[in-house]
């Protein structure tokens, strides 16, 4: 996914007043696995690059 749609998508989710859902056992599968890296983990990435904590709502 390029920048602009990583963008987009953050947009979105700040207009929509939404939260990205993830989990920590994906953060530890992607330690042990990184080549099943997706689109949801690049948006995750990029939303701790930014300090965007608000627009993540972890899961167990």
């Amino acid at each position: 996914m390029r920048t602009e749609e990583v963008k987009a998508r953050v947009d979105y989710l700040i207009q929509t007043n939404q939260k990205m859902k993830y989990s920590h056992a994906r953060i530890k599968r992607l330690w042990a696995n990184p080549e099943e890296y997706t689109e949801e983990d690049q948006l995750y990435r990029f939303l701790v690059k930014n300090h965007r904590y608000d627009l993540i709502e972890m899961e167990d």
